[in-house]
């Protein structure tokens, strides 16, 4: 497959002029093609744009929701396509949280550790 280093921008723009054409001569087999190729290419786009974010790794610091709908830090402990799994940050093997939608999930190690240095817990090391 070829890669495609900005997205689908390019075949989008093509299946949209074949699509005007065939709306401007009225032929609605053509119409039917140039849809079908635009969905197809919108989806690869929009999953291409998604892969051009950070992507979320095992051993990351993410913040995310959990089934109760609080928010929780937690260490990525194995990553799927479409879901993470997180322990706790300090012991990742004890409360694992499993199925959480990677879509929902947010790396913060950064503003972790921020956070963490103001605790009484690190002042007191």
């Amino acid at each position: 497959m070829k890669k495609y280093e900005n997205g689908y921008k390019e075949k989008l723009k093509y299946w949209g002029d074949k699509y005007s054409t065939a709306v401007k001569e009225m032929d609605t087999e053509a119409m039917k093609v140039a849809l079908s190729k635009l969905s197809y290419f919108n989806e690869r786009h929009s999953e291409w744009i998604a892969s051009q974010e950070k992507s979320i790794e095992k051993g990351m610091i993410v913040a995310y929701t959990d089934e109760n709908g609080n928010s929780r830090w937690g260490t990525v402990t194995r990553v799927t396509k479409k879901t993470v799994n997180a322990g706790r940050v300090w012991d990742s093997k004890k409360n694992i949280t499993k199925g959480i939608p990677i879509e929902t999930v947010k790396e913060v190690g950064d503003a972790f550790y921020a956070n963490w240095r103001k605790s009484d817990t690190y002042r007191c090391m």
